[in-house]
């Protein structure tokens, strides 16, 4: 943190209330937010609003706790609390738990165990294409699927309220 006092930080006077150090951090972090600036474009103004994002976040880490407020007023040590440790997203994985969409590597068939090391090695030449086998009929099937629905529309070729002569 810089040589700023959490206050100075956040703009806010030393007998304010929990309520306006809140209302300022949401103020501070709307203005200085690093989602208003282009990556790319504004890369400097980007990584400086990160830097202060940082800052802003730790002055209302120490002043939003009344005890962590107090100790810091009487100046007592304020440790910053550490970082939150991110959970690896293969920690289920380790422990033996499956999500949707995954499978175990060894559980593959092989022939899929062998294009997946084709692709991640990049010697598999088809990557995107796909065996159309048997897609001929799948067509022929809907033509005649469709031709059958407008037989049933149109009542066969004959106008409706008009009679069928039987022969007998």
């Amino acid at each position: 943190m810089s040589n700023k006092s959490p206050y100075e930080i956040l703009g806010v006077p030393r007998n304010a209330t929990s309520e306006q150090i809140r209302r300022a951090y949401l103020l501070k972090v709307k203005e200085i937010h690093p989602d208003n600036f282009d990556q790319v474009k504004q890369r400097a103004r980007w990584e400086l609003a990160n830097e202060q994002l940082k800052e802003i976040n730790q002055a209302y880490t120490i002043l939003k706790d009344e005890e962590s407020r107090a100790n810091y007023d009487r100046g007592a040590p304020t440790d910053s609390p550490p970082p939150r440790r991110q959970r690896s997203p293969d920690w289920d994985i380790k422990l033996g738990k499956l999500k949707a969409g995954m499978a175990w590597y060894a559980n593959l068939p092989k022939s899929v165990q062998d294009r997946i090391l084709e692709r991640t090695a990049g010697t598999e030449k088809n990557q995107s294409s796909i065996p159309l086998a048997g897609i001929g009929k799948n067509y022929f099937f809907l033509v005649l699927l469709l031709a059958w629905f407008f037989v049933l529309i149109n009542g066969g070729g004959r106008t409706r309220g008009q009679a069928v002569p039987l022969d007998c």
